[in-house]
This record gives structure tokens, C-alpha cells and sequence, in this order.
């Protein structure tokens, strides 16, 4: 039986196995074997009946990164925002793109200033396409609520996914 524990290897094991071409860091033994497919921030909006959102957001644990790194998810308007009377916002991908922006802040205040929740974050798209030189492999994916229930989704590229749930509606969307 494959779980977990069959990608965990030694230090022996690893020198054994480790792709010549992957870059690594000296810094103390490694017990995963970062050659497996990397997994993207998950973000999670919420509103309850009442009409209070909430927001949460977990890190993918960035493999090799530079000592000190930290990324987007635990930096207030950068993984996360959210405003009880205005909305909230998420954000998964490069998060050197994300902090760059303050994306999820800047969604959040769009929509304080009148716009909807797919305009806000088509802006926010707008404003990483002029802040950075994105390359091929650079994603950010977003999405934005308002406290009416109004949502929407975003990304740079193809590929970012929403599950959405609620009385009408259970379901993967694709973001467009």
C-alpha cells in the first residue's frame, strides 16, 4: 500500500534516488522527496445567513525555499483580506506575485469603492500583467466575495479551479 510514508526517504535513500537536475539547499537532511507535483495555497471564503464572511487561507509549504522566505498566506492583504462590510478576498500562486500587489487588499478595496467582484479582481489580473514580466510557469489565482453573496473568480492563466458550495450549487469551476 502507497501512502504518505513511501515518499518519506532517508538521507541514504535520497542520494540514491534524487534527480541529478533538482537544486537543493545544504541545509540539514531533507526527509521529503520534493519531485512530487507541488500543491498551491488553499483560500476558503465564507458567509453565513447573516451575512458574516470569513476567511481563511493555508500555505503550501514553498519546497527549497530561501532561508528566511516568507510568503503570502501569514501577510494581512496579501494571501488574505477581508472586510465585514465591504468583502474579502484570497489568493493562491506565486506568492512573490501576490505580495508584490497586495492583490487580495486591493480587491477588497475596489469593492469598497463600487465595483463588483469580477471587475475588482479583473483589475487585480490587470495590475499583475503590468507589475511583472509574468512568465510561463507564474500563476495567481483568486477569488472575491461581497457580503451580499456576490462572488467571483480569477486567474492568470488556465488551470485554477473554485469549489463552490452552497444551497443551489455544489461544484469545481473552472476559472475563465
Amino acid at each position: 500500500e502507497e501512502g504518505p510514508e513511501s515518499r518519506v526517504q532517508s538521507p541514504e535513500s535520497r542520494s540514491k534516488t534524487q534527480d541529478p537536475g533538482l537544486k537543493t539547499q545544504d541545509s540539514g537532511p531533507r526527509t521529503q522527496d520534493f519531485r512530487e507535483p507541488h500543491h498551491d495555497t488553499v483560500g476558503v471564503l465564507a458567509l453565513d445567513a447573516a451575512g458574516t464572511l470569513a476567511g481563511g487561507c493555508s500555505t503550501s509549504g514553498f519546497p527549497l525555499k530561501l532561508p528566511g522566505r516568507v510568503g503570502d498566506s501569514p501577510i494581512i492583504g496579501h494571501g488574505l483580506y477581508a472586510h465585514p462590510q465591504h468583502g474579502a478576498a484570497v489568493a493562491t500562486g506565486n506568492g512573490e506575485l501576490v505580495m508584490g500587489t497586495c492583490l487580495t487588499f486591493l480587491a477588497v478595496e475596489l469593492m469598497r469603492q463600487g465595483r463588483k467582484p469580477n471587475e475588482a479582481l479583473h483589475a487585480c489580473m490587470q495590475r499583475l500583467e503590468e507589475s511583472f514580466r509574468l512568465e510561463e510557469h507564474h500563476q495567481v489565482g483568486m477569488i472575491a466575495l461581497t457580503p451580499q453573496g456576490d462572488w467571483a473568480q480569477a486567474s492568470v492563466r488556465e488551470g485554477y479551479r473554485t469549489a463552490v458550495r452552497h444551497a443551489a450549487c455544489d461544484d469545481l469551476i473552472d476559472a475563465r
